[in-house]
């Protein structure tokens, strides 16, 4: 990866592909808000990706942030492809966002920032 700052959809894909690789610390508040959130749905639904859990987690700080600086209208599109998606943590990420964008002061930082992270079990929240 040339610049991990800055990473290409071929940077995220080739990290993402390899169980093994390991990122810069903080990366996923780097990567988050680039504009490659829809790629971070199509990594999450896809079973074969052994860092799909990071991809959610980068979901969640997204929509955080969003909602917190006033910038949720950002969201609609790929809110109605997480509640289409098959992937049950993706349904789960919808909801939770909605309910987040109806009531922004359920936006503990904590809680938030902790979505998505080791969901154990493919499809669990």
């Amino acid at each position: 990866m040339d610049d991990p700052w800055n990473p290409t959809v071929a940077d995220i894909r080739r990290w993402a592909a390899d169980p093994n690789s390991l990122c810069p610390q903080d990366w996923d508040l780097s990567i988050t808000g680039l504009g490659h959130e829809e790629l971070f749905v199509e990594l999450v639904e896809d079973e074969k990706c052994p860092k799909a859990d990071f991809f959610l987690h980068c979901l969640y700080l997204w929509i955080y942030d969003l909602v917190r600086t006033g910038r949720a209208d950002e969201l609609e599109a790929l809110l109605k492809r997480g509640e289409a998606s098959e992937e049950q943590a993706l349904r789960t990420w919808a909801k939770r966002s909605r309910a987040l964008i109806a009531n922004p002061k359920l936006a503990a930082k904590a809680l938030w920032w902790g979505f998505g992270q080791k969901r154990g079990q493919r499809g669990h929240t």
